[in-house]
């Protein structure tokens, strides 16, 4: 088991009004997920993150059943420390809401890489997993990560990290995606974690990224993510760059 946040009630980072495209106020919260919220949020993230991030919609992990109930499961231990957040916009004075994003979250430290290894290539297997399209994508992204470890980066022994942002398609453009990654600060200050990192594959995170204030630690070119046998993992991203983007919390 993994470090998990203080028992209490979830954190309300931030109450926010913004007007979208027809100057319309909208009313949104952007807070910790609750337990009772894990369910709809790993809904949101298999429906609509997997669609549309560039890694997993290349492998059509939404179809793929095995390889998205990998994903699923690695979702869960990750919500289970209970730093997650989501974005909800709250609707008429009955305060109904509606999930309109997610960031999932993690605090990395010894215990949580220890626990992690379990997916983790070895032998060319990461036997936990049971689809083949999961072990592609877990393994690429943990060879990223070996070129350039946050924690040897930064001399630290933990650090914020995340995997999947997503915002539903019905309230983009209204920057939802830049102010959960700013949110990263107070978390951060909270859990008293100094540096928070994440790798960004798509270029609207990248840029939401670049404008609250992440800096870019590793580019990686799509094109030179191959196989064994020299076969092009993403050929579907040709041109494209995933992205190591960190910021130092003060």
């Amino acid at each position: 088991m993994t470090w998990k946040r203080p028992s209490g009630p979830v954190h309300i980072w931030k109450k926010i009004n913004i007007h979208d495209t027809n100057n319309v106020e909208r009313k949104f919260t952007i807070q910790e997920i609750s337990s009772d919220q894990y369910e709809e949020v790993v809904n949101h993230m298999s429906n609509i993150y997997t669609r549309y991030e560039p890694m997993t919609s290349c492998y059509n992990l939404a179809e793929d059943e095995k390889s998205l109930k990998d994903f699923q499961d690695i979702w869960n231990v990750m919500l289970q420390q209970g730093i997650s957040i989501a974005a909800y916009e709250t609707i008429d004075e009955s305060k109904t809401s509606i999930l309109a994003g997610v960031n999932i979250l993690y605090k990395s430290d010894n215990e949580f890489e220890k626990y992690m290894k379990k997916f983790q290539v070895i032998n060319n297997k990461i036997s936990i997993f049971q689809g083949e399209s999961s072990k592609i994508l877990f393994d690429f992204q943990n060879k990223c990560y070996e070129k350039l470890d946050p924690h040897e980066l930064y001399g630290v022994d933990e650090y914020l990290g995340a995997f999947g942002l997503s915002v539903d398609l019905n309230y983009r453009q209204l920057g939802l995606g830049k102010i959960l990654l700013e949110t990263r600060d107070d978390i951060c200050r909270e859990y008293n974690i100094k540096y928070t990192s994440t790798f960004f594959t798509s270029s609207f995170a990248q840029k939401a990224a670049t404008h609250a204030g992440f800096t870019v630690k590793l580019d990686q070119k799509f094109d030179n993510a191959i196989d064994k046998n020299g076969k092009k993992l993403f050929p579907k991203l040709s041109g494209k760059n995933c992205k190591l983007m960190d910021k130092k919390i003060d």
